[in-house]
């Protein structure tokens, strides 16, 4: 709440939003009304033909994120039950990856715009995904740091969705799009996996191969990137 309070007093309207409220000035005086009318217009034309695949992209995009983050929860469970570790190993694992992990979002943005957004989804959600599998599946503790530190490093996987699902659209639809597809149908990623894991190990198999075998889920994503997204870098 604190932090509300700031934004409510330094965070601006931009020039566009502020330069069409002088252009219709009567849009003021409808309201609330006036705002159910654009959210339908909006809602159509995210939906329209030509924006339908890029829709099902970033959808795909977000659910990927959510699903993959959502699996790796469970590292404390699987390493103190499943591979004997003791709970001053994992919060030093953990303080170590939250802080050497930074780089991972620091270099993302570096290769957004030098490298190319696309190329970038491509080498992070690859990578994410291999690292994660190793780290679920390995037995020595020095190779599950390893892999786990490179895992959170990856997790700019959500710095990467947001700079891609914020350009793809037209600024008119931008927000509603964003809407659909990462808060209302992405976001069941993070709901979905942990669900999986529970029921899947439960019926004998342990937490970390379940984890390895869901995974290779954030991949999913990929082709759907290559074949609706645009390239943004320029």
């Amino acid at each position: 709440l604190p932090v509300v309070a700031v934004y409510w007093r330094k965070l601006q309207e931009t020039q566009r939003w502020r330069e069409q409220q002088h252009l219709q000035p009567a849009r003021a005086s409808l309201g609330w009304r006036q705002s159910v009318v654009e959210w339908s217009r909006e809602m159509k034309g995210v939906y329209q033909p030509q924006y339908r695949g890029r829709l099902i992209a970033v959808t795909a995009l977000w659910f990927s994120t959510n699903f993959w983050s959502g699996l790796l929860y469970f590292l404390p469970y699987y390493v103190i039950n499943e591979r004997g570790w003791t709970p001053g190993q994992l919060s030093a694992v953990l303080m170590l990856a939250q802080t050497v992990g930074l780089l991972g979002y620091a270099l993302a943005g570096a290769l957004l715009d030098g490298l190319g957004r696309k190329p970038t989804v491509y080498l992070y959600f690859g990578l994410g995904g291999i690292v994660s599998v190793v780290c679920f599946t390995a037995h020595t503790p020095s190779i599950i740091t390893v892999c786990y530190v490179a895992t959170i490093a990856m997790m700019a996987i959500w710095t990467i969705s947001a700079t891609i699902s914020a350009a793809v659209f037209p600024t008119a639809m931008r927000a509603t799009a964003n809407a659909m597809a990462n808060n209302l149908q992405g976001r069941s990623g993070m709901v979905v996996a942990p669900a999986l894991v529970g029921a899947l190990s439960s019926t004998g198999g342990s937490v970390g191969t379940t984890v390895a075998l869901l995974a290779p889920v954030v991949w999913l994503c990929l082709p759907l990137v290559w074949r609706f997204l645009p390239e943004t870098r320029r």
